[in-house]
């Protein structure tokens, strides 16, 4: 039997590929299912695309699904041959290891939205996509090992490892044998088999470097660096920077970023990254690489803030507007947006950032990058209470949009607003026209999305069995697409629903457990908050303290960690009137009947006659 499209099938393979190597996961799911649609019984191509929906399912935290397609790919590659086999096996072992490419910690993004408060939630998601834009290092990417996979599946790991070293020196495939020998010893690590590590990552260096692989030698440097760190050895971590600025500048400069500094940042050895990075920004500007530089700034300004060093943080991201190009002017100026956000009286002055933002986009004739602006700059008005403004936003964001997604997309922030002014006709309509335009995009997630924000119309006018049936067909639509987020809001739609008209149901509850559990596998913190909020309030319903205090006091731990401080308050409240009503309820209840010691009292009636 042929592949359904060989061809087709190919060119979304190479691009799910190359979605993975730039770091944009999801696209690279999506293309990685639709080229194994296509490839079906298609040989080598189906391997290697079964390997890629195996990495991307590994990036975006599906370790299962990862593994489960890995050893597929390789069952296949027992029959293709010898190169398919090889390939399967090394990305088993990458799979294993929870090997990714992804931006160093001291150059990522998201560093900078560590200290956001938890209800500007919606807005920091645009501003981290935002913020992406701004010119890196070489590569802001970098690979990176988790290894927490090892610790649910350490025998089979190990299996795999003993195969893998084996099949690659067989085969004279240095690359793998590094990777097989870098699992082994992390396993080696895990189980307490060895004394010293240093020898087994030195070679596993040396085959890297033997191999030219140059990214995967820069991981083991790392850990190398870490090792003698720990054992505050510095002549030989002087030792390894000093390797690694030899030769050409700009690239010794980048690398001294990537590898030592990154190490320090992540070693919590901060003075000390921030003093690498900044010979390295000096370095950059010797031999004018403006690009290299405004990468290092990132860094430095990464540094300042975990350090706690906002306003210090703000002066260096002043000067990265002041040096890129006009077409990543908007992107810095997001970047300032989300520090001034991590002020605790910053969100005025971030507003007025997006309001930049929305000019260098609206200047550069970028309708997208304008409505994705506005809507950001409705989620802040709306957090700091301005609805109107809000709503207004929304409105000119819609009108901004071009495209049918991003149509979608500024329609549900239309909803929210409404809905936040009362007006619930027009949350209702503006959230159907979203629906629509989702549809015409072919974007399942906006559907779902959709679906989520008319059900959540329908619980505000108090239609409880409308919510359900909506919130029905989204968590429908969401398990088919493997959409685990969109199904745990539709189970947090169904559980307030049925709560809403029972607040004590069992039934209801088990449905928020359910949405709980899905809220912590997509890593949604506030839907993890919001859903312990709703289960507190349900088992204090049923005058269940027990269970109550438990979820509200996780809540409370979520709030405080996004530094939420209105719903803090608010949770501790809730916790007193609840131990107050259990306590009025405990001394108005009746009293359980004494138990009579058994053999005691009047015998037994005789059984009645037959």
């Amino acid at each position: 039997m042929a592949p359904k499209d060989l061809e087709k099938g190919r060119k979304l393979r190479q691009a799910a590929e190359e979605a993975l190597s730039v770091g944009d996961f999801d696209a690279a799911l999506d293309k990685a299912k639709e080229a194994i649609d296509l490839l079906e019984d298609g040989g080598e191509e189906e391997v290697s695309a079964m390997c890629a929906l195996a990495s991307a399912y590994l990036v975006t935290g599906k370790p299962k699904l990862a593994i489960e397609k890995a050893k597929a790919a390789l069952s296949m590659g027992e029959t293709v041959g010898a190169g398919s086999k090889t390939a399967a096996m090394l990305n088993m072992v990458k799979v294993y290891m929870g090997y990714k490419v992804v931006p160093a910690a001291i150059l990522s993004p998201e560093a900078a939205l560590l200290s956001l408060r938890g209800f500007v939630g919606p807005a920091a998601g645009a501003v981290t996509e935002a913020v992406k834009v701004v010119p890196g290092i070489d590569t802001d990417m970098s690979p990176s090992v988790d290894t927490s996979i090892l610790a649910e599946a350490m025998d089979d790991a190990t299996k795999v490892a003993e195969d893998a070293l084996a099949l690659f020196k067989e085969a004279g495939d240095k690359k793998g044998e590094a990777f097989a020998l870098y699992l082994s010893t992390y396993i080696k690590s895990e189980k307490r088999l060895l004394r010293d590590a240093l020898p087994a990552l030195d070679e596993v260096q040396k085959l890297f470097k033997d191999a030219g692989a140059s990214k995967e030698e820069e991981l083991v440097i790392k850990d190398i660096l870490s090792y003698h760190l720990g054992k505050a050895d510095s002549e030989a971590a002087g030792k390894i920077k000093s390797e690694v600025t030899a030769g050409d500048k700009k690239a010794g400069a980048a690398k001294l970023i990537r590898v030592v500094a990154d190490t320090y940042f992540t070693m919590k050895e901060l003075d000390q990254a921030q003093k690498l990075v900044q010979e390295a920004v000096a370095m950059f500007r010797e031999v004018k690489d403006k690009d290299g530089e405004v990468g290092g700034l990132r860094a430095v300004v990464n540094c300042h803030l975990a350090k706690g060093e906002l306003d210090d943080a703000l002066g260096v991201m002043d000067q990265v507007v002041g040096k890129v190009d006009n077409k990543f002017k908007a992107g810095s100026m997001y970047m300032v947006a989300s520090l001034q956000l991590s002020k605790d009286d910053g969100l005025s002055e971030a507003v007025a950032a997006l309001g930049k933002v929305r000019s260098f986009f609206k200047d550069a004739g970028d309708s997208a990058g304008e409505a994705q602006s506005l809507m950001a700059t409705a989620e802040l008005q709306m957090a700091n209470g301005d609805v109107d403004a809000a709503a207004a936003s929304a409105v000119e964001a819609s009108s901004a949009a071009s495209d049918a997604s991003m149509k979608a997309k500024t329609l549900l922030t239309v909803a929210n607003t409404c809905s936040a002014k009362g007006d619930i006709d027009g949350a209702m309509k503006a959230a159907t026209e979203a629906q629509a335009k989702a549809k015409e995009a072919g974007d399942k997630a906006l559907e779902v999305n959709s679906l989520r924000s008319m059900a959540e119309v329908k619980l505000a006018k108090g239609d409880a069995s409308g919510a359900i049936e909506t919130a029905t067909d989204m968590y429908t639509m969401a398990s088919e697409s493997s959409n685990t987020l969109g199904e745990a809001n539709a189970k947090f739609i169904l559980a307030t629903a049925v709560l809403s008209t029972d607040p004590g149901s069992q039934e209801g509850l088990r449905m928020g457990k359910e949405a709980l559990a899905l809220f912590d596998t997509a890593g949604d913190v506030f839907g993890q908050a919001s859903t312990l909020y709703m289960l507190a309030n349900g088992f204090f319903a049923r005058c269940d303290l027990e269970e109550g205090l438990k979820c509200a006091r996780e809540a409370l731990a979520i709030f405080r960690s996004t530094k939420d401080a209105e719903n803090e308050e608010v949770l501790k409240a809730m916790i007193e009137d609840a131990r107050n009503m259990t306590a009025e309820y405990r001394k108005q209840a009746p009293k359980r009947p004494m138990q009579l010691p058994a053999g005691s009292g009047p015998p037994p009636a005789p059984p009645a006659a037959g």
